[in-house]
């Protein structure tokens, strides 16, 4: 993150299954330390666009080669001078549902300005990875046009999880006796009470969340 130190305080959220940010307190809190990523993500999309005619699904999302435990986010954006008629993910190669398609992207809108609704391309949901069993998996998502083109992104990745698949008790983790161990941008626990169940767990800083993220239990 660099820049000045800062201090922070993660919870355990129910919702999300696992830990986030809560509070931050210091000077010079970095505001566009999402910027990166969106111009690497402009780059990428410029590259792809070809010829007159455009067509583009990124997914990005669950992350290619990342670890994703607990509720994440499932998104992307799609852009097609046809027009983008919906959006298909699957999962592990089968179908599974159509994604909410039409969100705000304004950084897409700024590549794609001769793209109709290309500023409106956006697709995202909640999904829960830890319903997979832990080990490795794909996503893709599938963009389909009104002019009956298809194109594609997928992201193979790891799950790790807890024993149940969603912890619904929000008093159920409990770090009163665990230790935490920082080393770069990885906070590392031990001794931690889950759900009746001791565990020690890695979370990462990561980018596309802006935010720690579960990806080692034990």
């Amino acid at each position: 993150m660099g820049g000045d130190p800062l201090d922070m305080v993660l919870r355990w959220r129910t919702a999300e299954q696992g830990f986030e940010i809560v509070e931050v307190h210091g000077s010079g809190v970095a505001a566009t330390m999402w910027q990166p990523e969106i111009w690497s993500r402009q780059r990428d999309a410029v590259a792809e666009q070809s010829g007159r005619s455009t067509l583009r699904v990124s997914l990005e999302e669950p992350v290619n080669a990342q670890i994703h435990s607990g509720v994440g986010n499932l998104r992307g954006w799609a852009v097609a001078s046809a027009g983008v008629t919906k959006v298909e993910i699957y999962i592990d190669g089968e179908y599974a549902f159509d994604a909410p398609y039409g969100g705000s992207r304004g950084d897409v809108g700024s590549v794609f300005p001769d793209v109709s609704s290309s500023a409106q391309s956006g697709f995202s949901l909640a999904y829960t990875y830890s319903n997979l069993s832990a080990g490795t998996h794909s996503i893709e998502a599938v963009a389909h046009t009104g002019d009956g083109e298809v194109t594609r992104s997928e992201s193979t990745f790891e799950v790790v999880k807890f024993k149940q698949n969603f912890i619904s008790d929000p008093g159920a983790v409990n770090l009163s006796s665990a230790n935490c161990r920082v080393s770069g941008d990885e906070i590392a626990i031990s001794n931690a009470s889950v759900a009746d169940e001791t565990y020690d767990m890695v979370l990462d800083w990561r980018i596309a969340e802006q935010d720690f993220e579960i990806v080692e239990i034990r």
